[in-house]
């Protein structure tokens, strides 16, 4: 086993888009940016609402965060560090995520209030938000 970070505050989710490690930091509300064995390799990622529980990344590249207290999901594009969010009908307290289907374009999330996993078709809710 070897350190590959150490001294970080709460990490909690964790993903990885190239060769860039995103450390999401529930207590802090931010995610922050690595290149292992390296360091920090820009500014960390602010959300506007909540603490960053589950991380993920999607086939278009972008960060998807599950944000417990925003009862959300924050998405991240990660060239431009622009924040957008998945929002639900219900009180859901989303606490993880990760993407199914073979083109990866399905979002299935664990909706800790009601005890349920929820499915999104992501085409649907691009096209609903625009």
């Amino acid at each position: 086993m070897e350190t590959v970070l150490a001294d970080l505050d709460y990490p909690n989710g964790l993903a990885f888009v190239d060769d860039e490690l995103y450390v999401a930091h529930t207590n802090r509300g931010k995610i922050s940016r690595h290149r292992p064995g390296v360091g920090p390799s820009g500014p960390a990622l602010t959300l506007s609402a909540g603490g960053p529980d589950g991380i993920a990344v999607g086939a278009d590249g972008h960060l998807y965060i599950a944000t417990p207290d925003a009862d959300a999901v924050a998405v991240f594009d990660a060239e431009e560090h622009r924040e957008r969010h998945i929002r639900f009908d219900a009180p859901t307290f989303p606490t993880n995520l990760c993407f199914a289907g073979t083109q990866r374009r399905q979002l299935v999330v664990t909706a800790a209030k009601g005890g349920r996993v929820l499915s999104l078709d992501l085409e649907e809710v691009e096209a609903a938000a625009a």
